[in-house]
């Protein structure tokens, strides 16, 4: 019997691990049980916010189809309104406006594309004059001036007023205004060239961008400005073709103006009253800038004061 219970005693422990073992596993399922029940859980509430989530977009749809309905029952209704009171001035009106609108889409998009193939043309033939050192010698010039007027005028002046609180800058255009200018003004009388800018030419060619425009009576004119300036109407060559889309739908849909139309009210083509759906238009803001400034002003009507020649082509 004795030789017999070790062995016994080992199967015991054997039977005892795999007791252990299987423990541990029934404890690993019940752990991925939970996790899977919390995963259900995850998945019923994602299935219920899809299913609102269905029935809002579902509303919505219906929303926007009541929507469309709606204006066409009021365009049909409006042209059959126009048709009974006053046709022949509803399409007189609608005609001039519609015609009016397109034209202002066109010529914007046509604006746009010129202004871009100017600003092309100029950049390269910007680049061209400084390659080959046409315009090269003037630019090193307004540099090498243009650092030693940052660090000999601007520089210490701005140390004053941040140091000392002296702000020097009126004095300063004021020596600007009563010496330089005039100075430059009699060498120009005596010599017929400028102190503080480069020649006409010079600034057209190296400075400005060189753009021609056609008027309908078969003139054309030459236009230099600089590159800013033709950004600038770039602008307002995009808001030309955002004015004329607005005014188009303007014209389409039914509004307020269709019944003027039809009374024969603001035919004019350019004219946009009443305004759409019974808007008025904006009002003009203009305020009325002062004419004058105290000796010690370093603004006039809220503009900062300047050197007239600290430009890019002063000299």
């Amino acid at each position: 019997m004795d030789a017999i219970d070790p062995p016994m005693n080992i199967v015991g422990r054997l039977f005892d691990g795999i007791n252990i073992g299987m423990d541990i596993g029934n404890l690993i399922s019940n752990i991925m049980g939970r996790v899977m029940n919390f995963v259900n859980i995850g998945m019923n509430i994602a299935g219920r916010i899809m299913n609102s989530l269905s029935v809002y977009l579902e509303m919505f749809g219906n929303i926007l189809l009541g929507v469309f309905i709606a204006g066409i029952v009021a365009m049909v209704v409006g042209i059959i309104t126009m048709v009974a009171t006053g046709w022949s001035g509803f399409t007189t009106g609608y005609k001039n406006h519609i015609t009016c609108a397109g034209n202002e889409f066109v010529a914007g998009w046509k604006n746009q594309g010129y202004i871009i193939d100017t600003l092309s043309r100029c950049g390269w033939f910007k680049f061209l004059n400084f390659i080959n050192g046409s315009c090269t010698r003037y630019y090193i010039v307004d540099l090498v001036l243009g650092l030693l007027y940052g660090v000999f005028i601007e520089l210490p002046l701005l140390l004053l007023n941040a140091i000392f609180g002296i702000n020097l800058v009126p004095l300063v255009n004021a020596l600007w205004d009563l010496v330089v200018i005039p100075i430059d003004a009699i060498f120009f009388a005596l010599s017929g060239f400028h102190l503080i800018e480069w020649p006409e030419s010079v600034i057209n060619k190296c400075y400005r961008c060189e753009g021609k425009w056609k008027f309908e009576d078969g003139n054309t004119v030459t236009i230099y400005k600089t590159f800013g300036e033709w950004a600038e109407l770039l602008n307002c060559s995009g808001e030309q073709i955002v004015q004329g889309f607005n005014n188009i739908f303007g014209t389409i849909l039914p509004s307020a103006r269709w019944s003027s139309w039809a009374n024969k009210h603001n035919l004019d083509g350019s004219d946009w009253n009443p305004g759409f759906w019974g808007n008025k238009l904006p009002e003009s803001n203009d305020a009325a800038k002062p004419t004058y400034s105290s000796a010690f002003a370093t603004s006039v009507g809220g503009e900062q004061i300047t050197q007239e020649g600290e430009t890019s082509n002063s000299m």
